[in-house]
């Protein structure tokens, strides 16, 4: 009974300060260690910004378009790897890990050395080698965003889903082939709704990611007017220099994230 008790005061107390701390500074004045004057003036310039409304259109869009690619990718290169034969399997097995070992900010550079509207190299490809004088790609999109970051949640999606493919049970869809079923049909109607739980999993905790990560919205949202919460807590922090104000947006985050994670308990 005391080791239950013991790691939970622990876990607590590692969990609710920063909470604690992020709602004091959302209704304060003043820089820790001052005298603090409480207000509710963050939280009215956050509830009457015109912007909101597009933030909150843009970071839940952003965020559940790179779970869902990241996550779908993740779990499809899970799929071929546990239940295929597919030739070249070592390189399969290693590919999903790749974004792992490069840095986040790499990343968004690379993306967009290759996809920038003027100066991109495919772009500058696409114009010198086949006359096509439109911008075909542009990094600083919603879109690119998405590809981007969905990318980078590709891991995760793998390595929930490896070990669900590899456990499953081989007699069920050997039991479907002999019923006369298709094989794309035994996958969709067997083993993808056995594996909905982990992907459900995968998802949440990809979405969750993108709805905190700051790279892609800071390098590729903002030159093209893509604004998220992350981005407007960094701005308050670092152009306005107010904190409360910061911390008032990153309440909105933590209320997002609460509200997933209730979907996620309630789903599964």
């Amino acid at each position: 009974i005391l080791i239950p008790l013991f790691s939970s005061v622990i876990a607590g107390s590692l969990i609710v300060p920063p909470i604690l701390i992020v709602l004091f500074r959302s209704v304060t004045t003043t820089r820790l260690g001052a005298a603090a004057g409480f207000t509710l003036q963050n939280y009215l310039r956050v509830f009457t910004d015109p912007q909101i409304l597009p933030m909150l259109y843009y970071s839940l869009l952003y965020a559940a378009g790179s779970a869902a690619l990241g996550t779908g990718l993740g779990a499809m290169l899970a799929w071929i790897v546990a239940r295929t034969n597919t030739p070249g399997k070592a390189l399969v097995e290693m590919l999903p890990l790749y974004p792992i070992l490069m840095p986040p900010i790499m990343k968004n550079i690379a993306w967009i050395l290759l996809l920038a509207p003027r100066s991109g190299i495919l772009n500058s490809f696409l114009q010198q080698s086949l006359g096509i004088q439109e911008q075909v790609f542009n990094a600083f999109t919603l879109p690119a965003m998405i590809w981007v970051f969905g990318l980078a949640c590709v891991p995760l999606g793998y390595l929930f889903l490896l070990p669900v493919f590899l456990s499953f049970d081989p007699s069920l869809e050997e039991s479907a082939y002999i019923a006369g079923s298709k094989p794309i049909y035994t996958t969709l109607r067997i083993t993808f709704p056995l594996a909905m739980p982990a992907f459900l999993s995968a998802f949440v905790l990809n979405f969750l990611r993108g709805l905190r990560s700051f790279e892609t919205p800071v390098l590729q949202g903002s030159p093209g007017g893509i604004n998220v919460f992350v981005a407007k807590v960094y701005d308050s922090m670092s152009v306005e220099y107010n904190p409360g104000l910061a911390t008032a947006y990153s309440l909105v985050l933590i209320v997002l994230s609460i509200l997933a994670l209730l979907f996620y308990v309630r789903a599964t």
